[in-house]
């Protein structure tokens, strides 16, 4: 899959006249805006794929020094394994960065894929999963899907195992009790309200550029734009958005705590103080002193919380939500629970309790126990491997 990648960025870069003046017909944007808001994010993300999947992804053996001492006769494995077959329903704000970065996941995570795009914006996706098929990936991994809304029911019906869904609350309303029948797990990235608060030693200019750059990305059809602003009391800005005032950062928590939406927030101010706000944003991700743009670093996550969705993709943690985890267990010694009782369980285990977990008076009490239980124990593994049960209330003297 590596090389695959590798040789799709490759084919990406050498066809970027296409892709750029497709992108920036679709959308109505210069084709320096489709070229910086698309095609190199996705670029971007697929490098790191090609850089960081392999090892994200591997199967890994926990440390024998975090094993319970009673568990001693067992090795522990975590796998991470495909969901399956994995539904994306793309957007149309930036139907080719989002839906592809999404798919493209899947895919490196081992499922079959169905991707449908946003109705009148399939040509982007159209001409990436081309270019995959072109590189080898068979059809049967990957189905591009008609952009109406009935080809998702259908979907769920036949055999989506993980949908990821980018797109309005009102379409979140409406396909997540669908996905709820079935049922199907669901990454949710729906609307976002975003918040951008104005805090002390905010820069007015940086404030204010930034928030013109943001309501003009895309004609303002970003789920990351800026919905409103809180300032401090005494600040003033030239806005068309709802402001708020604030008296103190208290209130500031206490606004924070209450808010509904969960995808972006962006804070302007000293450092310390976004520091000091930062564990009451409740949000999928905050840019200090900036906004928008970082959320395209393909090592993040990116995800809402409370009506603007819940999981994340992108990222290694985007990535793992390809797949779930499946725990192994091997058995490389006696299997103690399988053994006939000697009687005296409940006081070995007491013991180990006390010795383990107890306080230093308890510890040093239950050490000689522990000790008795250990010859006992060794003893009866020695009857075993002679062939000779132990019977029960067998000593070991």
């Amino acid at each position: 899959m590596q090389m695959l990648l590798k040789a799709l960025r490759a084919q990406i870069v050498e066809e970027r006249p296409l892709w750029v003046a497709e992108l920036a017909a679709l959308r109505g944007v210069d084709e320096f805006q489709a070229l910086v808001s698309e095609i190199l994010p996705l670029l971007d993300a697929i490098q790191w794929l090609e850089r960081k999947a392999q090892k994200v992804l591997r199967s890994r053996r926990p440390s024998w020094r975090e094993q319970p001492p009673w568990m001693m006769a067992h090795r522990l494995e975590i796998h991470r394994r495909p969901h399956g077959h994995v539904l994306v329903v793309g957007p149309g704000n930036y139907p080719l960065f989002l839906p592809g970065v999404q798919m493209l996941q899947a895919l490196v995570a081992g499922n079959t894929v169905s991707v449908k795009p946003q109705q009148g914006c399939e040509a982007p996706v159209r001409r990436l999963v081309e270019a995959l098929y072109s590189l080898g990936v068979p059809r049967q991994r990957l189905t591009l899907l008609p952009g109406d809304i009935d080809s998702v029911y259908r979907e769920l019906e036949s055999r989506a195992d993980l949908v990821i869904l980018t797109g309005s609350l009102e379409t979140g309303r409406k396909l997540l009790p669908a996905c709820a029948q079935k049922p199907v797990p669901v990454i949710a990235e729906l609307s976002g309200r975003d918040l951008v608060i104005v805090g002390p030693g905010a820069d007015r200019y940086t404030v204010d550029k930034a928030l013109e750059w943001s309501r003009g990305l895309n004609f303002g059809n970003t789920c990351m734009c800026p919905q409103r602003v809180w300032l401090p009391s005494g600040w003033e800005l030239e806005t068309a958005l709802p402001t708020r005032h604030y008296q103190g950062i208290d209130q500031l928590q206490d606004w924070l705590t209450q808010e509904e939406y969960g995808l972006g927030i962006s804070l302007f101010g000293h450092q310390q103080w976004a520091d000091d706000l930062l564990p009451h944003c409740r949000s999928g991700f905050v840019t200090i002193n900036d906004i928008v743009a970082p959320t395209a670093d393909p090592r993040a996550p990116f995800g809402g919380r409370g009506l603007s969705g819940y999981g994340v993709t992108r990222g290694e943690e985007g990535l793992l939500a390809m797949t779930y985890p499946q725990a192994v267990f091997s058995n490389r010694g006696p299997r103690f629970h399988l053994w006939p009782p000697s009687g005296r369980e409940l006081a070995l285990m007491q013991a180990y309790t006390d010795f383990h977990h107890g306080g230093l008076w308890r510890r040093c009490r239950a050490s000689l126990a522990m000790g008795w239980a250990w010859a006992r124990l060794v003893y009866r593994i020695i009857q075993m491997r002679k062939g000779r049960p132990p019977r029960r209330g067998e000593t070991g003297r």
